[in-house]
């Protein structure tokens, strides 16, 4: 005979990819104020990532221009302050963040870091007319949009605009920029800012690409979980009356549709109350939870047991081969009820009250079947019931 499994929501196993250590990494990163809510979580983490990835670019970009040297060499130190400075500037940053939670602060702080860097560079390489550093310019708004909003991204995208019009027109009207490339490295430079600019973009991409489908399936797994404690019991994970109702019309409607009938037993603990009374609600929960656990292993896999109310359990019984069978089912679920039941350093032994109703004979409504399952109970409670004991081990 195969036995029911417990019945519970259970969360979705950790991820171990690359992506899931990243998000990792970044919670880390991330001030704990900002995690008990998913929307805050989900732009700290934008932040955060955008951040760290923006470090490692500049230190990258720092590399790649010490390396082949597209400045002149009496302003290498330009290209190296450029990309060290605001690399040095990030980092601090995003330990303000973690540690301060100022998240308005520090996006537009992170945005402003970028307007100057770019604009910077612009300006030491020729101007906005033949810079190639025009390539980066996308990057300041576009990192607002994603972690200031859509105001805040709208009104950086029209600071930006603005400036780079302003340095455009003082270009058009003769205003000589400095020209601190290398002429013979002119592409190399161009080529350099692309990558950059390039793997900018992409990195605020992926970021933000990354945390939407981690924040939709954050929001999956919490509506599984409201859907699940919506229908079952919080403390045993057992169907709860709602869903109880629910199985019970669908046997119905089964048993209507192949003639087939099914029983329906309705449980009631005795001496549950002293427990409660004596230890303590918490042991009263230990008790029930366990209970449910020793109901479910004895029951089949198409069996239904529920918890009907306080210490009331239900069970749908269908597909028996016959009826004779529903009086050792009862008496094994008695059984297992009445072992001991340890709770810290005392033992403690409840019984239960079972009532019957079979369908179509005692009713062809859910209501009906329950309501005669419960009359059957009552009638007889006490005949087989043994009184609860308390003892030390």
């Amino acid at each position: 005979m195969s036995y029911s499994t417990e019945y519970s929501y259970s969360e979705p196993p950790v991820s171990k990819s690359a992506t899931g250590g990243y998000v990792q990494l970044l919670d880390y990163l991330i001030p704990e104020e900002l995690s008990k809510n998913s929307d805050d979580l989900f732009r700290a983490r934008i932040l955060s990532g955008i951040l760290l990835s923006y470090v490692v670019i500049l230190l990258i970009g720092s590399v790649l221009f010490s390396i082949f040297s597209p400045v002149e060499r009496d302003y290498q130190w330009v290209t190296q302050g450029i990309l060290l400075i605001p690399a040095l500037l990030f980092f601090s940053l995003l330990m303000y963040y973690k540690h301060r939670a100022r998240h308005t602060f520090c996006a537009n702080t992170a945005v402003a870091f970028l307007v100057v860097l770019v604009f910077f560079g612009v300006i030491i390489s020729g101007g906005p007319l033949i810079s190639p550093a025009n390539y980066v310019i996308p990057i300041p708004p576009l990192l607002a949009f994603c972690v200031v909003g859509l105001r805040g991204g709208l009104v950086w995208a029209v600071l930006v605009l603005l400036i780079h019009l302003l340095l455009i027109s003082l270009a058009m009207k003769g205003v000589h920029f400095p020209f601190l490339v290398d002429t013979r490295s002119i592409h190399i430079n161009e080529t350099i800012d692309f990558v950059i600019a390039f793997t900018g973009i992409m990195s605020i991409g992926l970021i933000y690409e990354t945390m939407t489908s981690k924040l939709r399936a954050e929001r999956d797994m919490q509506k599984q979980r409201y859907q699940f404690l919506a229908t079952h019991d919080a403390l045993t994970g057992l169907p709860n009356r709602v869903l109880c109702h629910d199985r019970l019309n669908g046997a119905l409607q089964r048993s209507q549709r192949t003639g087939k009938d099914f029983a329906l037993l309705y449980l009631d603990l005795d001496g549950f109350k002293p427990v409660n009374d004596n230890y303590g609600h918490e042991a009263g929960d230990t008790v029930l939870k366990i209970i449910a656990q020793r109901l479910l292993g004895q029951l089949r896999e198409v069996d239904i047991v529920a918890r009907y109310g306080g210490d009331e359990f239900v069970v749908i019984l269908e597909s028996l081969e016959k009826w004779g069978d529903i009086d050792s089912i009862i008496e094994k679920l008695l059984v297992s009820i009445r072992q001991e039941i340890k709770i810290g350093e005392h033992s403690v032994n409840v019984d239960a009250s079972v009532g019957a109703a079979l369908s179509p004979r005692d009713g062809r409504q859910a209501d009906a079947l329950i309501r005669a399952a419960d009359k059957s109970m009552y009638r007889n409670k006490g005949q087989n019931r043994i009184a609860v004991s308390v003892s030390s081990p």
